[in-house]
């Protein structure tokens, strides 16, 4: 919001004007410059976009007897915000979540809504980063059958860094009965190139089941790079 003149009155003013954005904050009003946002559209961001892309184009080609059954599973798969309410999504979130998390599992996706059947948990993740090489061990080991895990990582950031959320990337998969420790070197040399000396590099694996496509909770830990 700004302040203008109107004749003899000054009116507060909000939203889009020209190049300049009126708006109200705790301070009170402002004023902005509009910027674009840049768009890196790097070929990860790109395939992600695509993935999530065919998915909305494959809801359409459902039957609207099956896209039925996905609204209706839909309150059997709710999920907790990040202020921890509980939510329910719709059925076509339902499913681009499930056949994402799939098609990042390795396995195939389903036009027909699971039931609800859980995960195995991630126990521990520890990660090594020694003379370049990357290794991830983790229990339980072997996978449990049924079961995949996503391996994420951030790039090497300052070790006085704690929020690293938004700085997670998806490197590579563990499929059933994958056996730990696990070299990720490439996986991760490919995504962020060979960390820093001495920089902090976070990992975590998220239980994905491969039946129904459900995600547990993704287990974090970090190491320095040495």
């Amino acid at each position: 919001m700004a302040l203008v003149k109107y004749g003899e009155f000054m009116v507060l003013q909000s939203g889009k004007t020209g190049g300049t954005i009126n708006s109200k904050g705790k301070g009170g009003a402002y004023t902005k410059n509009f910027v674009i946002p840049t768009n890196p559209r790097t070929s990860y961001q790109i395939a992600a976009r695509n993935l999530q892309t065919s998915f909305a184009q494959n809801w359409r080609n459902l039957t609207q007897v099956q896209r039925d059954a996905w609204n209706a599973a839909a309150t059997a798969f709710p999920y907790v915000n990040r202020v921890g309410d509980s939510k329910i999504l719709s059925g076509i979130a339902l499913y681009n979540k499930l056949n994402v998390n799939l098609t990042n599992a390795g396995t195939a996706a389903i036009t027909v809504p699971p039931v609800p059947s859980g995960v195995i948990a991630v126990i521990s993740v520890v990660p090594t980063v020694i003379a370049g090489v990357t290794t991830v061990a983790y229990t339980p080991t072997p996978v449990p059958a049924g079961t995949s895990f996503l391996v994420w990582a951030t790039p090497g950031i300052s070790p006085g860094i704690k929020y690293v959320t938004n700085r997670f990337r998806l490197i590579t998969k563990i499929a059933a009965a994958g056996v730990s420790p696990l070299i990720v070197t490439g996986f991760y040399n490919a995504r962020f190139g060979v960390a820093p000396v001495g920089s902090r590099v976070f990992f975590g694996l998220q239980p994905i089941n491969a039946v129904t496509g459900e995600a547990g909770i993704m287990l974090v830990a970090s190491t320095i790079a040495i």
